[in-house]
């Protein structure tokens, strides 16, 4: 089975573009860029070009390698304050000189407006499976998995990952669909042992043909949310023209990235369903 998630994509997108367009007031949202990182800017890139698809406005800060941290909290203390303002976005990663305060500059986002859903609150709600803003990939995977129409109880599911943004609250998500999950990382050894015993696999380590057929199982799913760059060629964790002879792997590019921009726009419209106590 294949899944074209470019294609769906566009569709979703589509059908968000009428919920906004149905809404009484327009959707704006603050994307705040921080330095010059070459791959958070085709993020932006393709998140700036579903915003214009769905109509939702959006104002752009850039600031450089040396913003203070002082500037970013007055900015998003001012967006948080303005009620035109239904989501804020810190484009992630910040320079190294802002990592020891990022949590602090994240947690400053209101609850409510935090798109990524990286606040504590958000994470909190989360780890008790209460309904909650959900960080962007993490989402977008476990609706990969309805769409395989993939039921997930009592599945051996293997993460390879534990960042905020995709294996911790994919742990979570996968708990709470009764999974049996386990997060791997640098520091286990011999990841293949775990990994050919799965039913699901998800890597997002950026290296590439780290996932071997070797690694994987006759008729698991494998879920690449892994991105390595080399000039202007993209691909994934997984060496998918031999792991795809025994497996379903979704493809880099146009696989997980695509819906992880899909979410994005959705966590906007959810954000303004919070914000007007509409939520469902």
């Amino acid at each position: 089975m294949e899944l074209d998630l470019k294609t769906y994509k566009e569709e979703q997108l589509e059908l968000l573009k009428a919920k906004f367009l149905a809404l009484k007031e327009k959707c704006k949202v603050l994307i705040i860029e921080v330095g010059d990182d070459p791959g958070s800017k085709v993020y932006l890139k393709n998140k700036i070009k579903a915003l214009n698809k769905v109509g939702v406005d959006y104002v752009l800060e850039r600031f450089s390698c040396d913003a203070s941290a002082d500037e970013l909290f007055t900015l998003i203390t001012k967006a948080n304050a303005d009620p035109a303002i239904t989501g804020i976005l810190l484009q992630l990663p910040l320079p190294e000189h802002l990592t020891l305060v990022k949590e602090k500059i994240i947690n400053a986002i209101d609850k409510d407006k935090d798109i990524d859903g990286l606040t504590l609150y958000n994470k909190g709600l989360l780890t008790s499976f209460s309904d909650c803003l959900i960080p962007c990939t993490a989402k977008g995977i476990m609706r990969i998995f309805k769409l395989l129409n993939v039921s997930l109880k009592g599945k051996n599911v293997v993460i390879i990952n534990r960042s905020e943004l995709i294996g911790l609250p994919l742990f979570f998500l996968l708990l709470k669909e009764d999974a049996s999950v386990r997060i791997v990382h640098s520091q286990v050894e011999n990841i293949k042992e775990y990994t050919k015993k799965a039913d699901i696999v998800v890597t997002a380590v950026g290296k590439k043909d780290f996932i071997t057929k070797d690694m994987i199982r006759k008729g698991a799913i494998v879920i690449d949310a892994g991105i390595v760059r080399e000039g202007r060629l993209v691909c994934g964790d997984v060496d998918y023209i031999n792991v795809s002879k025994k497996a379903f792997v979704t493809k880099v590019p146009y696989g997980v990235g695509q819906i992880t921009v899909l979410e994005f726009i959705d966590n906007i419209y959810r954000a303004f369903l919070l914000k007007n106590n509409k939520i469902q």
